[in-house]
C-alpha cells in the first residue's frame, strides 16, 4: 500500500495499527509464548515528483553512450554502455547528478557486497546487471516522459530513512 499512498500515509498507518491490534489480541488469547515475526525484503521511501523525479530523456549524454534503453527500476537504473564508454557515463553523472545518484560499475557493486554474498549467484547475474548502476541518493528516482509512474513511494535503499520496517518481532 505504501507505493500508492506513501510511507506513513493514513492508509499505511492504519495497516500498521491493525497489525498492532492483531498482535495485542493474539497475546491475550495465547496460552503459550509464540513469536510472531513480520519481515520485508526492502523498505520504501516517499518521493516528490516536483523535487525528486528525473527524466532520462533530459540527459542525452547518458543516452548517447548506451547500447539499449536503461533497465532496472526507478531508484536503480541498469545501464548497458557501448564498449569502452562506461567512464564517460560515470564522469557525466559525477559532474551533473552527483547530489542525486551514485554511478557504480556493476562489477564493483557485486565485488563490494552491495547485493550480499556472491558465492551462489545465478550465472546470468553479472550480465543482467549491465555495466553501470545509477543508484538513487535520498529520494531521487528516474522516470520516462513516455509513461507516468503511478506511485508516490518506491523501493528503498541502504539508507536509514528507507528502513523503518525491515523486521518486527514480538512475543505473544
Amino acid at each position: 500500500y505504501s507505493a500508492e499512498s506513501g510511507v506513513w500515509s493514513a492508509l499505511w498507518s492504519d495497516l500498521v495499527g491493525q497489525l498492532g491490534t492483531f498482535l495485542d489480541n493474539a497475546k491475550k488469547q495465547s496460552g503459550k509464548k509464540t513469536m510472531v515475526i513480520v519481515s520485508a525484503d526492502h523498505g520504501h521511501i516517499t518521493t516528490s515528483k516536483e523535487k525528486n523525479e528525473h527524466f532520462i530523456e533530459d540527459h542525452p549524454v547518458i543516452l548517447s553512450h548506451l547500447q539499449m534503453i536503461p533497465g532496472g527500476e526507478p531508484r536503480m537504473l541498469i545501464l548497458y554502455t557501448n564498449e569502452g564508454e562506461s567512464s564517460a557515463v560515470i564522469n557525466y553523472v559525477n559532474e551533473h547528478l552527483q547530489d542525486c545518484f551514485y554511478a557504480v560499475k556493476s562489477q564493483e557493486a557485486l565485488d563490494t557486497g552491495l547485493f550480499g554474498a556472491t558465492d551462489n549467484l545465478h550465472p546470468e547475474t553479472r550480465q543482467r546487471l549491465g555495466d553501470i548502476l545509477l543508484i538513487s541518493k535520498g529520494k531521487h528516482y528516474w522516470a520516462s516522459k513516455d509513461r507516468e509512474l503511478p506511485f508516490v513511494s518506491y523501493h528503498g535503499g541502504p539508507f536509514p530513512e528507507c528502513l523503518p520496517l525491515r523486521r518486527l518481532a514480538q512475543t505473544v
